[in-house]
């Protein structure tokens, strides 16, 4: 069987397609969620911000937009995408951080002894899903 490279070595950068403006994409991601933005880019008619995560690999945004530069809703896309999942050091201190935030949680806060987690998800201001779990 042929060697491959391991995920860690192949995967670059996880993608967010919103219509939300620059400013709140920013403010959510860099103020509410703690991640540095480390690059901003062009692609065609669309805006690409990059945020960096604590493992090495990059969040990229995509803004998408119209003729005229405004916002507009993403095409439909089937990707499939589920959630985003991190491990974090007090997932009660993410918690309350994201309730005082005012977003939706969609799975309250619960230890699962089974998985040896305390986990808890949330939908950011963009509609994607949050896990955040800390090991028990």
């Amino acid at each position: 069987m042929k060697e491959r490279d391991s995920l860690e070595n192949v995967m670059h950068h996880l993608a967010v397609v919103t219509n939300k403006s620059r400013a709140e994409v920013i403010q959510f991601y860099n103020e509410v969620m703690g991640l540095p933005m480390v690059d901003e880019k062009m692609n065609r008619s669309d805006d690409l911000l990059y945020f960096e995560l604590a493992i090495n690999l990059q969040l990229e945004v995509l803004l998408t937009r119209d003729e005229l530069n405004d916002c507009k809703a993403p095409a439909n896309r089937n990707a499939g995408f589920a959630h985003f999942s991190f491990t974090v050091a007090d997932v009660y201190k993410w918690y309350d951080m994201v309730k005082d935030a005012g977003l939706e949680v969609i799975y309250e806060l619960q230890e699962i002894p089974e998985l040896k987690i305390v986990t808890f998800l949330f939908r950011d201001p963009f509609d994607a899903v949050w896990e955040v779990m800390q090991d028990m």
